[in-house]
């Protein structure tokens, strides 16, 4: 997956190389002035096809676009948060399923509140999910790993996204 502080960071530095203000980028990658400015600051996401254009028109390998191989582990409560949406559940049926408050939910998935080893283990159930992943919060970075490869290996958006919501299902 593209790091979009690096992006922002590599545009900036296009625009101040080749004196461009958005508008002139953006003509010159087929989008707006406005996207430009969203994508410089962290606004919105950018599809693959620009990060190609960018890369190609400014002979920026796409590498440089990349995390890092050391993606940083999410926080227990964005782990939990994030696992949650990926099995598709709303955070009032985590409560149902868990028997936790859903304030306690919502206090746990902001990292305000730390679960007991109980709640963790109810909300490993729930998932579906072992709690040592959970607890270490390397499920969410390998997952991004395999985004990343699969990014790097060609693989179009639509075949990713198909990948990802396939290993999304099976976990």
């Amino acid at each position: 997956m593209y790091d979009s502080e690096k992006l922002s960071q590599i545009i900036r530095q296009i625009q101040k190389k080749n004196n461009l203000t958005n508008d002139k980028l953006g003509k010159i990658l087929g989008v707006s002035g406005s996207y430009i400015s969203q994508i410089k600051n962290l606004k919105r996401g950018v599809r693959p096809e620009t990060i190609k254009k960018i890369s190609e028109t400014f002979n920026i390998p796409m590498e440089e676009f990349l995390y890092e191989k050391n993606i940083p582990s999410l926080s227990l409560g964005k782990t939990i948060r994030k696992l949650r949406r990926m099995k598709k559940l709303s955070p009032d049926e985590l409560s149902d399923k868990t028997g936790i408050t859903i304030l306690e939910i919502s206090q746990i998935e902001r990292d305000i509140l730390k679960p007991t080893e109980k709640q963790l283990q109810l909300i490993s159930k729930a998932l579906g999910i072992d709690v040592e992943l959970i607890k270490n919060g390397n499920i969410i970075k390998e997952f991004e790993k395999v985004r990343t490869s699969l990014e790097k290996l060609g693989f179009s958006e639509e075949a990713i996204k198909a990948i990802m919501c396939f290993m999304e299902r099976e976990l």
